[in-house]
């Protein structure tokens, strides 16, 4: 598959150092796939230094990758198969975001950030499990999942104390059922990062933690349609490292550990 795209921006100020819009435009070739011109437009809203706005747009393509298409992986803990009649992913993406700095003192900061998401995606490209009757199922599949919409809201802090750095968040996402197809559902997510720099041996220490909620599972129907009518149990995820960079910084060292 030949793929080839180019991209332009332009940055207009709007009202001086305040409003800032920025108008871009992607257009490829795909020899596999029709690629339309896709628009976007993004605006940055300053009215003052602590307070910052944010609004996108943008319209998405995204041809079906050749692993999606023909990779077999298969293993004793896998049995991953492409699918050569994919279709092209399209998509309308919309974002609305404010952040707010509430306290800063030289290298550190405290920082609050409020994101809001609508994702309108046609023929999008998932992974779906197709023995769903089996609940360790390795059977999997990308398939089209013909029309959905979503909805994401996340809530961010993000802060730096001396040698301490740490991230938290909290997003909710909300995909709008389809009659006849499935009911919506609402599914949560818990983030956690914590860093703390040792400056004198010059060492890393890095946790991060992340908790996905219940969800719907995609299986697929007798015409081997995804559907969610299968169900995921939330699960939580843990992963600790130390860093360590020698010759300076020519060699890095990480060792580590995940659940």
């Amino acid at each position: 598959i030949q793929y080839y795209a180019i991209y332009a921006n332009a940055s207009v100020p709007v009202l001086k150092d305040k409003l800032v819009a920025q108008l871009g435009g992607r257009d490829a070739y795909n020899s596999s796939y029709h690629a339309p011109v896709t628009p976007s437009v993004n605006i940055l809203y300053t009215p003052i230094s602590k307070f910052q706005f944010r609004a996108s747009y943008t319209q998405g393509f995204r041809a079906p990758a050749l692993k999606e298409m023909y990779l077999s992986f298969v293993d004793a803990q896998h049995n991953l198969k492409g699918n050569p009649d994919l279709k092209a992913e399209k998509s309308d993406n919309y974002q609305l975001s404010g952040s707010y700095q509430a306290w800063e003192q030289g290298r550190n900061y405290l920082q609050f950030i409020v994101t809001g998401y609508y994702n309108n995606v046609y023929n999008g490209i998932v992974l779906v499990n197709i023995d769903p009757t089996n609940p360790n199922s390795v059977n999997y599949q990308y398939r089209n999942f013909d029309h959905m919409e979503n909805a994401i809201g996340n809530f961010q802090a993000d802060g730096q104390l001396n040698n301490f750095h740490f991230q938290a968040g909290y997003a909710y996402t909300y995909t709008l059922g389809r009659t006849g197809i499935f009911s919506a559902y609402g599914a949560s997510e818990v983030t956690a990062t914590l860093q703390y720099t040792f400056r004198k041996p010059a060492l890393n220490v890095n946790l991060m933690y992340k908790y996905n909620g219940p969800r719907p599972m995609i299986t697929p129907d007798i015409t081997g349609a995804p559907l969610f009518d299968g169900h995921a149990a939330g699960y939580q995820i843990c992963d600790g490292s130390i860093e360590k960079k020698f010759f300076n910084n020519r060699l890095q060292i990480i060792a580590g550990g995940k659940n």
